[in-house]
């Protein structure tokens, strides 16, 4: 039954991002020293100073003892404070829609750039555009991501002033366009492979064929014989994709100073606060579930062999 499989699928994620915070909450646990090293530095304090800092910071007790307490808290929305008395709730409230502006407008951009190159490419196979596009896509796909943004930024933003070397100010989407650039280079290559592939094989079907004896015309051959059923395979990887790109707009936030979560995240590492990159990567693990669990929906609404599987 299609409902069960989407409660099953549900039921997994709940799994899955439980299992992931404590293996990352596990993984904080055993690092050498803990945010309260942080806090007091060099200085000394007193075993009962010491004592009463550890439970406000949920320091004290094993690794199970820590984790319930963390969790217990999460599940009220309670996401603690930093070393130096900052909500991280309302810290994450603020920097939240920083990040997913990002990632939609990357995801946005990869898909346009990706899906109109892989179109292009399969309608001309081996002409000089799918020859060069080749080339293109496996260069988006060997390149790291903080060299492409590092380099475009300074041409494109320090020497031609096209658009701002960082931070927010101008707002969506003169501040964004340029980090999302960055960013959807992460994944456009294969979105558009994927789609001179999945377009290539459709085009030569036998219904597309009768379409064109039928003498139907080459515009709606192309949107509803070819694109539509070539939509379908792209879909689990669109999903794939938007998870990627919420990861590497970790990194892009710090190259363009955006104050994201990505800015949270590493002053939280640096200070080696354990709850507050535990919650944001939990966060994070619980919006690429949300994404995955959409896209098996709409792989099903799609493709109606799924829908009686």
């Amino acid at each position: 039954m299609p409902g069960t499989n989407v409660f099953n699928r549900i039921g997994q994620s709940i799994i899955t991002v439980v299992g992931a915070s404590f293996l990352i909450f596990a993984a904080v646990f055993v690092l050498p020293g803990d945010a309260l090293d942080s806090l007091v530095g060099d200085n000394p304090v007193t075993p009962t100073v010491e004592a009463a800092l550890r439970a406000k910071y949920n320091l004290d007790g094993n690794l199970f003892q820590q984790y319930w307490g963390y969790i217990t808290a999460v599940a009220n929305g309670d996401f603690g404070q930093t070393v130096d008395g900052r909500d991280v709730s309302q810290m994450l409230s603020n920097a939240w829609p920083i990040t997913v502006q990002l990632a939609l407008t990357a995801w946005v951009l990869e898909l346009a750039i990706g899906i109109a190159i892989g179109v292009i490419s399969a309608m001309r196979p081996n002409g000089i555009f799918d020859r060069v596009s080749w080339v293109f896509t496996l260069l988006s796909l060997a390149l790291p991501t903080f060299a492409v943004a590092l380099i475009l930024q300074h041409y494109l933003a320090l020497d031609l002033k096209l658009f701002p070397v960082a931070g927010t100010l101008q707002g969506w989407p003169g501040s964004y366009l340029l980090p999302a650039l960055c960013l959807a280079l992460l994944g456009f290559g294969s979105t558009a492979r994927l789609a001179r592939v999945s377009v290539a094989n459709t085009k030569d079907s036998d219904f597309v064929r009768l379409a064109r004896a039928r003498g139907v015309s080459r515009p709606r051959i192309v949107l509803d014989y070819v694109l539509r059923p070539g939509l379908v395979p792209l879909v689990t990887h669109l999903g794939t994709s938007l998870s990627a790109l919420l990861g590497g707009a970790v990194i892009i936030e710090a190259v363009f100073n955006l104050g994201g979560v990505g800015s949270i995240l590493v002053s939280a590492i640096s200070r080696r606060e354990g709850s507050s990159v535990v919650g944001i990567v939990t966060l994070l693990v619980v919006l690429v579930a949300v994404v995955n669990i959409v896209i098996d929906i709409s792989y099903r609404f799609l493709d109606p062999r799924m829908r009686r599987a």
